[in-house]
């Protein structure tokens, strides 16, 4: 999922990743109904279908062998798309031209140092500083660093981001927030499709629904097929409208409400139609509120700092992930089944019941609104998008054009900063090699 963030922000530009990023996500819910069905299908198929499959057979004594292959399959058919259609976002031509104009810069300072001829000398002063000049009076930084900082060192490389230390990723503006949210909803989205379903097997007595698996299976499959038409009909337009931002922020509230609601739909119904409805309605809001917030922070995980940053942000973000999804399903069970045990209530905790598990959700999720109200804003988002543009921007004089492909127009900008119709970055198709070979031939 980190690389697919990261490629999809390369691919689609900054103008276009939110939607990019809601269909990537959208894939989650779309797997919901499609991946389970198919699994569901083809386990154990001698039991299922006998006449094609032999009890005796390969898949008669390997019952779930056919849908594992099913997935390989698709695994080694997504590979070969892969390698022929995603081309690699790593581009080591730019190392090597900056290196080269260095080493080119510096053979000819030697030249003007060690010649004997005075005027030759002072002809080459004179240019050298009528260049600078010119650079200067047009505000137009060396063509080997755009923002006038140079991004190798002395030796002619690129430098290296790393993510401790006094100017590593982790000291970035918002990176830890990113992070810490990162791991918390996602212990929160796995953990309630962990509790939902035993809170809706649990019998009566203890507060539970009483449904069987046929039930509660039916409430996810309708889930998903609501999920998934919301979020690829309705919300690329939506969010258009809304803002990432306010979305996110509705995301949160919508979702602590839906964990709250969820307990106590026995209190909307009166029948098994309108108890069906009310926790489809409940789980298809609690589902796309923690996709809200998800699909923000998703797009943060690539936005967030520069280009040159995404890689590790992106692997720092999905090993929060994936230590969400370790804690969740753990952590969620356990309180449950705590909460429903008579040992809660013999240890003086007579306040806790079935509802506990839902309540902590959702206070845990109004903290993180709380904490990513004032930081995860679309300003912050973009910054790391602001920061590229800005480092690949060529000024109003002169004629080159951005190295970075798919970039676009400038349109990211401080709030109080007047727009400059002359200012704009071309969507050039040249590589960055011919950019800065065209570049050092100008000078």
């Amino acid at each position: 999922m980190a690389a697919l963030r990261i490629s999809l922000n390369e691919v689609c530009g900054p103008k276009h990743v939110l939607v990019g990023m809601n269909y990537l996500n959208s894939c989650r819910a779309i797997s919901m109904v499609v991946g389970t069905g198919v699994g569901g299908l083809l386990a154990q198929p001698a039991v299922h279908y006998p006449s094609v499959f032999s009890a005796t057979g390969l898949f008669g004594r390997y019952p779930f062998l056919l849908p594992n292959l099913v997935g390989a399959s698709c695994a080694l058919v997504i590979m070969v798309l892969v390698i022929i259609y995603l081309p690699e976002t790593k581009d080591y031509a730019t190392i090597a031209a900056k290196r080269a104009f260095l080493q080119e810069q510096q053979l000819q300072q030697e030249q003007q140092e060690h010649t004997s001829d005075g005027v030759s000398n002072g002809c080459s002063e004179a240019m050298a500083n009528g260049t600078n000049t010119n650079r200067t009076n047009r505000d137009e930084p060396p063509p080997s660093s755009p923002t006038g900082t140079s991004d190798v060192d002395e030796k002619g490389e690129e430098e290296e981001i790393g993510i401790f230390g006094r100017h590593g990723l982790l000291v970035t503006p918002h990176v830890k927030t990113l992070l810490t949210l990162g791991c918390v909803v996602q212990a929160l989205q796995i953990g309630f499709e962990e509790a939902y379903p035993l809170f809706a097997l649990s019998t009566p007595d203890v507060g539970g629904l009483g449904w069987n698996t046929f039930q509660i299976g039916k409430v996810l499959v309708m889930t998903g097929l609501f999920m998934a038409c919301f979020q690829l009909l309705l919300l690329p337009p939506l969010i258009k409208v809304v803002g990432i931002t306010n979305w996110q922020r509705v995301g949160f509230v919508v979702g602590a409400l839906a964990f709250i609601a969820i307990p106590s739909v026995r209190l909307l119904s009166w029948n098994y139609p309108s108890l069906f409805s009310a926790s489809v309605a409940a789980n298809t809001f609690a589902s796309c509120g923690l996709a809200a917030v998800t699909l923000a922070m998703s797009v943060g995980s690539t936005t967030l700092v520069p280009s040159r940053m995404r890689g590790k942000l992106g692997g720092l973000y999905n090993m929060a992930e994936s230590l969400g999804r370790f804690l969740g399903p753990a952590g969620f069970a356990i309180t449950y089944a705590w909460s429903v045990s008579p040992s809660s209530s013999a240890a003086g905790f007579d306040w806790v019941n079935f509802r506990f598990v839902f309540w902590v959700s959702a206070v845990l999720l109004a903290l993180c609104a709380v904490l990513a109200w004032p930081t995860l804003t679309a300003e912050n988002l973009m910054q790391g998008e602001v920061e590229d543009a800005v480092s690949a921007s060529i000024t109003p004089h002169s004629s080159g054009s951005s190295p970075r492909l798919g970039l676009g127009r400038v349109f990211f900008r401080n709030k109080n900063e007047q727009p400059d119709a002359d200012v704009h970055i071309e969507d050039s198709l040249l590589s960055r090699v011919e950019i800065v070979k065209r570049e050092t031939d100008m000078v």
